[in-house]
């Protein structure tokens, strides 16, 4: 729906600003160079602070707050040396109603449950290499909890009326508990002593625990 004229005379001539240094860093930046009209500014990847040099990132991410907003996922940095810093918007496609979401420190991924689409799925921190793990099956799960000791996602349904638990990238999925539910709602896990709690929003609500 688009057409573009292709001619040199359309490309304006400006100083490449991200030129390569000696140290083979473009604008000197140890990461993102954002060039302009009349100078560059270096940037980081999200949870990255850059330092007072204004140039160089933390090598090891801040300390971070992650929300669900139910069309979109944010981050926001704790602690942040910049003071103007706002909250980063994971670039993620297709969000209708995100509801629960954990991380995981070894891969840098966050998991998250959306009850608008019945899916549970994954994306990396910079919101790359974003798929579902799990969709069959699924009516409402609104809890999601990770064991990062044995590498598996626990999940409450109350749609289903169900509490289950899978590998992290779906497989080997389990049913643990289907009785005595009535709207299963968070979850959280204690994989240190090998326990789960889990509230229920039933007629009588509680919040119970069980073996994982």
């Amino acid at each position: 729906m688009d057409i573009q004229s292709y001619h040199k005379a359309r490309q304006p001539k400006f100083e490449n600003r991200c030129a390569e240094d000696k140290r083979k860093l473009k604008g000197g930046c140890s990461h993102l160079c954002l060039p302009n009209r009349l100078s560059r500014r270096c940037a980081c990847p999200i949870g990255l602070t850059l330092l007072d040099d204004q140039k160089t990132c933390t090598t090891v991410p801040d300390k971070l707050l992650i929300l669900a907003r139910k069309k979109d996922i944010r981050i926001k940095q704790l602690d942040s040396r910049n003071s103007k810093e706002v909250d980063n918007n994971i670039p993620l496609d297709n969000l209708k109603s995100t509801m629960a979401l954990d991380w995981c420190s070894k891969t840098d991924r966050i998991y998250w449950s959306d009850v608008g689409k019945s899916t549970i799925n994954r994306a990396y921190l910079n919101g790359s290499n974003q798929e579902t793990v799990v969709q069959d099956g699924l009516v409402s799960p609104a809890g999601l909890a990770l064991d990062w000791v044995t590498n598996k996602l626990y999940w409450t349904d109350a749609g289903t009326y169900r509490i289950e638990v899978a590998s992290i990238d779906g497989t080997q999925r389990a049913l643990l508990i289907w009785q005595n539910l009535h709207k299963p709602r968070d979850i959280v896990v204690n994989p240190m002593q090998g326990y789960m709690f889990f509230s229920d929003w039933g007629s009588e609500p509680v919040i119970e625990s069980a073996g994982m």
